[in-house]
């Protein structure tokens, strides 16, 4: 047979295939069924372009990690943060196992190295490595900073939309409200003038004032967030002193070693030991309560997790 004959064939076959599905150009209602690409706006106001839904994503926070693990398949993600592995930090550490990929160093080359098709970042640090990224090219979505509890419905009402998965999104959202309604239920028993005050003895440095996340997870816990009663701000270092004069009904005790730099069996006795804190109520009553760090220092749904067990420490009936 010749070529010429073998090439007519070929474009008899094409031309068939083509009349089979519809080879006429396609309508705008067909064009939008049909269609995989979308396109998203980040908090910066970057107009993100994505031709479908990503699949070698690169979270660049402990809260993105654990929303995407808990939104999407794991295939879907090369790399997250080294703190999602740690079960003292992570509420998502066994599902973190399913992804090898690790940014123990969040700058462009460790970004770059894994080749990503968007990169999901929070508004909070790592300015020069975004600018540097959008420069490059490099699909990324920076979200909103979190300050309170309702910041992360939106958080991850806005990861949902980076990675095509809004009703997912919607679904963590409504976990999220189910949860925070049940601890309100609950707290509709305790009367005002019993409601606790309780100050947040950190590991890594005594913060928690007026407008941090601790203070919006205070609020829904129906307790008084101390450092905030005096005047705290979020970034205020709560000083011995502070901590006296506070006189919280309730301490709550780390259980984060921080990746093995804090002994916290020695920290908890060193407070509760302290000749200076004596005289209060929470050490006079013994109620020094430890709170999972995987919640206190939490930035994703499973803050909800984080109010309940503050209420439940303050309220145990």
């Amino acid at each position: 047979m010749s070529k010429d004959r073998v090439a007519l064939i070929a474009i008899g076959m094409i031309l068939t295939l083509l009349s089979a599905v519809g080879c006429g150009a396609p309508t705008a209602g067909q064009a939008q069924n049909t269609s995989t690409s979308y396109t998203v706006t980040d908090s910066k106001g970057h107009v993100l372009n994505l031709p479908q839904k990503p699949k070698r994503i690169v979270s660049l926070t402990l809260g993105t990690d654990e929303i995407l693990l808990d939104m999407i398949s794991a295939d879907r993600i090369v790399a997250l943060t080294k703190f999602a592995h740690d079960p003292g930090i992570s509420n998502v550490a066994e599902k973190a196992g399913k992804v090898s990929g690790r940014i123990d160093e969040v700058n462009v080359e460790t970004i770059l190295n894994f080749h990503p098709d968007l990169v999901i970042a929070a508004d909070v640090m790592y300015q020069d490595v975004y600018r540097m990224l959008w420069d490059m090219g490099v699909p990324i979505y920076v979200y909103n900073n979190i300050q309170g509890v309702e910041d992360i419905r939106k958080g991850i009402e806005s990861v949902g939309q980076a990675v095509g998965e809004p009703v997912a999104a919607e679904q963590l959202m409504k976990k999220m409200d189910k949860t925070l309604q049940e601890v309100q239920e609950h707290l509709r028993e305790i009367p005002e003038t019993k409601r606790q005050t309780v100050v947040w003895v950190s590991a890594m440095g005594m913060r928690g004032g007026k407008g941090s996340l601790f203070d919006s997870m205070c609020q829904h816990a129906g307790v008084i967030n101390g450092a905030a009663a005096i005047g705290l701000g979020k970034s205020d270092v709560l000083s011995k002193e502070n901590i006296i004069k506070i006189n919280p009904d309730i301490l709550l005790m780390p259980t984060w070693s921080y990746q093995g730099k804090v002994d916290i069996g020695q920290f908890r006795s060193e407070v509760e030991e302290d000749p200076a804190l004596q005289t209060l109520k929470a050490i006079r009553n013994r109620r020094l309560v430890a709170v999972s760090d995987q919640y206190l220092y939490c930035s994703s749904h499973y803050i909800v997790d984080g109010v309940k067990a503050i209420a439940r420490a303050a309220y145990p009936k």
